[in-house]
């Protein structure tokens, strides 16, 4: 996710533990690279026009309340979004826009700094991504999805406080991580009550 072309939504997906919506409604302007973490304002869904059926994509609200949160970031994703956002001020097709008017683009974005389409970006992007990983490794291939559940499982097993896990996650309380996110096993159990 380093260093692969279409590695950066992958990598800041298992860095933080966001959903795709979230991550595809990211602005430059969210992310404070200096201080190496970025707001959760908005994210980016596909819906359907009601009258024509037609598909389009739309970026706005969040589902509720506790997603509007901050997201501290690896030092790793850090300097990947830095290297990218050189990428788009000086060799981008953006590079002629004003400092101001970059930051208001997206840092997922189409070829016009436009929010992309969830299914487009899964199809295209983040699948070359994860046919690449699997080819030089041997791992399942993963959804962005199972990347919140496994970045979720892994800060539960390395014993992050419950209420930290609920704020990165955007959950009220521990009853949706409980269920769906967090697969903790018996050696795990064990360690945490002490019981090895």
């Amino acid at each position: 996710a380093l260093s692969h072309p279409d590695g950066l939504g992958p990598l800041i997906l298992m860095d933080t533990g966001i959903s795709r919506s979230e991550l595809l409604g990211f602005t430059w302007e969210d992310i404070i690279l200096d201080k190496a973490y970025a707001g959760i304002y908005h994210s980016t869904v596909s819906m359907q026009d009601p009258v024509t059926l037609k598909y389009y994509v739309y970026t706005g609200e969040l589902k509720n309340e506790y997603r509007e949160r901050i997201i501290p970031f690896s030092q790793q994703a850090v300097t990947r979004l830095k290297l990218e956002y050189q990428k788009v001020i000086i060799n981008g097709k953006r590079k002629n826009l004003p400092i101001d008017e970059i930051n208001k683009q997206f840092v997922i974005s189409n070829k016009k700094g436009k929010a992309m389409d969830p299914h487009n970006w899964s199809n295209r992007n983040f699948k070359r991504f994860m046919n690449d990983l699997t080819e030089e490794h041997s791992i399942p291939k993963l959804t962005p999805h199972e990347l919140r559940h496994t970045r979720s499982t892994l800060w539960f097993n390395e014993n992050i406080d419950p209420i930290a896990l609920c704020m990165v996650g955007g959950w009220c309380n521990l009853n949706m991580p409980r269920k769906l996110y967090i697969h903790s096993n018996i050696d795990t159990l064990k360690e945490k009550l002490h019981r090895c």
